[in-house]
């Protein structure tokens, strides 16, 4: 982001006033104040909005930080899919095991709550 200044930092060193009976000209250096005025008040404006940017910004990894996590987590016991597997089959052929059971009994597993 390029902020338009009328000045830099050369022009500020090198400027010269011209002088009136009573000094400088009041109305010349003024005028140049105010110019160095607009300049600084266009630096904070891109300074500040450089700062809300950063800002969000910094919020907005802290968030995707959290999320990353979570994935990992989920991830990690993803990865670990020998074991889970193995578990999750002898668990569904316990299930199977009690079903035919309850069939033989004369009882429909889906239908009781």
């Amino acid at each position: 982001m390029k902020v338009d200044l009328s000045l830099d930092s050369n022009q500020i060193l090198e400027k010269k006033f011209s002088k009136s009976s009573n000094g400088y000209d009041s109305l010349e250096v003024d005028e140049f104040l105010d110019q160095i005025i607009e300049d600084y008040q266009k630096i904070e404006e891109e300074v500040q909005a450089s700062n809300t940017t950063e800002e969000a910004l910094k919020e907005q990894i802290q968030t995707l930080e959290i999320e990353l996590e979570k994935y990992k987590s989920r991830l990690k016991g993803i990865s670990e899919t020998d074991t889970v597997s193995l578990d999750n089959m002898d668990l569904i052929k316990r299930i199977r095991a009690l079903e035919d059971y309850l069939f033989d009994l004369g009882y429909d597993p889906s239908s009781i709550k």
